[in-house]
């Protein structure tokens, strides 16, 4: 397996290894690295994966991108061990070490509004139906309380792994520019590890003070956590400037460089391995029911793109996804791209929901790179246009008068058809629009729907799930803002666009093939007490979780900076000093290169 920029196209001679794209994180074209192929699993290899552990699963799902001759079967396997042994293990989870669980959501614990709820069962009741399956899948057991450790630990291992089999004492300085999840998961996977330095930028004010302390508080010396104020686009800004870094050649010959952002594509590869494993989970809590095996439908809290991405990479490979369900906040960047097919930077909103508080869903590009038959040069255009900004104030003034007539029209189209209402946040800076085409665009709604949901919806959700099932259940769930997110776009779907199940013989089709679906819950709701608090009106006991009081005990260990500093110099250049003295100090002590 070969990996390709999506700057190139086939045959433009642009391969490097997985080891090259794992320590280089950005191609060297200033690209995404992507695969050179997706492989695609066989009926019969997809029924001998049900039954794995999620370990044994992740093994054989990234070796199927991993070159032997780069790591043998037997590295890659201690590699994944050892990124899983922090991992809390419940003794319901048996032999083993991810604790990933399902939990069913009865459909009267989503509605407040019985003639809702009626709709809802009179669609279950058509011929063919069955019976829909609603399951929150918590992906937040790890040592973080956030899905990204289930990818993280792996990242920073092989990382790591690469480094020290190079030899010499080389290292690298990871960096993370995070809204809240990213940021703590890397500070515990890289912690204490010989060959990196992490770098943990975030928005200062912008995530919760639990993320906050999960970085701020590590005791080991290679953990650099850096709150940056005023951020014009939050934590989009901070990934411009982590772009910056790289783009300086200059720099980056000073001081090696690495990405535990998903722009990295190892983050990307282990998160195919959880919507596999849910998915077989899925199906067998359904089949012990009585019920038949069906497709799914994953509706996924949607930021950064990688996670959506990776599902639209396990589709790909042959899982039975229906489609992927791209759940946003008001910061709706995907979804104006499935509905309204235009990609632009905006401004930022703040919202309860706040590690998907991103308006540059930069893995998209990956997506559209495969979407576009992997033509490197239209990507390449694009991205020009989406990073442009008019010559004249003047221009600008006028382009977005008529940008904001034709949303106008477009909202009115919408809603005309009853369709949700997807507005965007204002345009900023007289960024440009990317305008896929119809051919593109065709391809990304076959894989993708997308919803945008208010913080109104979200505070109602939580305190309605919770509500019903404190009443009507052994133990209350408690989501977290993200999940909520997730669980109103999968109801938003339901009942506004028809689109919760299949239809057999296309969309004329009165029969629907019943849909298992997953919503992804990426966060444990102790890392955002105060929503909860806001939402139900107190304080419940489920907001709390040891690893995060812990925290509240310890001092903070970090740096501060603002946007534009004092003096005028830039976050990037304040950052580049100050990375240029930890890497003088390491090599001045002999740590390693």
């Amino acid at each position: 397996m070969r990996y390709t920029s999506t700057n190139s196209s086939p045959g433009e001679g642009f391969y490097s290894s997985f080891e090259e794209a794992i320590l280089q994180g950005f191609a060297s074209d200033g690209g995404y690295f992507v695969p050179e192929t997706i492989p695609k699993v066989s009926e019969e290899t997809l029924a001998k994966w049900k039954s794995l552990s999620f370990t044994s699963l992740a093994l054989e799902i990234v070796s199927l991108f991993v070159d032997s001759r780069e790591m043998s079967r037997e590295e890659l396997r201690e590699v994944i061990d050892e990124s899983y042994r922090h991992f809390p293990q419940a003794e319901e989870d048996g032999d083993d070490v991810v604790p990933l669980k399902l939990r069913k959501i009865p459909l009267e614990a989503l509605f407040d509004d019985e003639a809702d709820l009626q709709r809802m069962r009179q669609a279950e009741g058509r011929e063919g139906a069955g019976k829909r399956s609603i399951f929150l899948v918590e992906l937040f057991h790890g040592p973080t309380l956030a899905f990204k450790d289930l990818a993280m630990g792996f990242l920073c291992n092989v990382m790591d792994f690469f480094l020290r089999r190079r030899g010499g004492g080389e290292r690298r300085h990871v960096m993370v520019a995070t809204t809240g999840d990213t940021g703590p998961a890397a500070a515990f996977a890289c912690e204490g590890k010989q060959a990196l330095d992490c770098w943990c930028l975030y928005p200062k004010g912008l995530i919760s003070e639990q993320q906050e302390r999960q970085m701020t508080t590590l005791v080991g010396g290679n953990v650099h956590a850096v709150g940056v104020s005023a951020c014009p686009l939050g934590g989009d800004s901070l990934d411009e400037t982590v772009a910056d870094l790289f783009g300086d050649s200059q720099f980056a010959s000073e001081v090696p460089l690495g990405s535990v952002n998903s722009v990295n594509w190892g983050r990307v590869l282990v998160q195919v391995v959880h919507y596999f494993f849910s998915f077989f989970r899925a199906a067998e809590l359904r089949e012990s029911g009585g019920g038949k095996a069906a497709g799914a439908l994953f509706a996924v809290p949607t930021g950064g793109f990688g996670n959506a991405l990776a599902g639209s990479i396990a589709k790909k490979m042959g899982l039975d996804v229906h489609r992927i369900l791209c759940a946003n906040n008001t910061n709706n960047s995907v979804c104006r791209v499935v509905h309204r097919g235009t990609f632009f930077k905006a401004q930022i909103l703040e919202t309860l929901s706040s590690a998907i508080d991103i308006v540059v869903p930069y893995n998209f590009w990956r997506y559209l790179y495969l979407a576009t038959g992997r033509n490197g040069e239209k990507i390449s255009e694009w991205t020009k246009v989406f990073n442009s900004v008019s010559e004249k104030k003047e221009e600008a003034t006028i382009r977005e008068t008529k940008e904001k007539e034709e949303e106008d029209a477009l909202e009115a189209a919408e809603q005309e058809h009853g369709a949700q209402k997807c507005k965007s946040p204002p345009q900023t800076g007289g960024f440009q629009q990317v305008h896929l085409g119809d051919a593109c665009l065709s391809v990304v709604r076959s894989d993708f729907a997308a919803e945008a949901v208010e913080d109104s919806e979200v505070s109602d959700m939580i305190l309605r799930v919770y509500k019903w099932t404190k009443e009507n259940e052994e133990k209350p769930l408690l989501l977290d803002p993200h999940a909520a997110v997730a669980v109103c776009a999968t109801i938003r779907l339901a009942l506004g666009s028809g689109m919760h199940g299949e239809r057999e013989g296309g969309p004329a089709s009165g029969a629907l093939v019943p849909l298992q679906t997953l919503v992804l819950g990426t966060a444990h709701p102790a890392k955002f007490p105060k929503v909860a608090e806001q939402s139900l009106g107190f304080m419940p006991p489920e907001a709390r979780h040891p690893t995060i009081e812990s925290a509240r005990h310890r001092l903070h260990r970090s740096r501060q900076a603002t946007w534009e500093g004092v003096r005028g110099e830039n976050v990037a250049e304040l950052l580049k000093a100050e990375m240029k003295a930890v890497h003088r100090y390491r090599m001045e002590r002999g740590d390693r290169k």
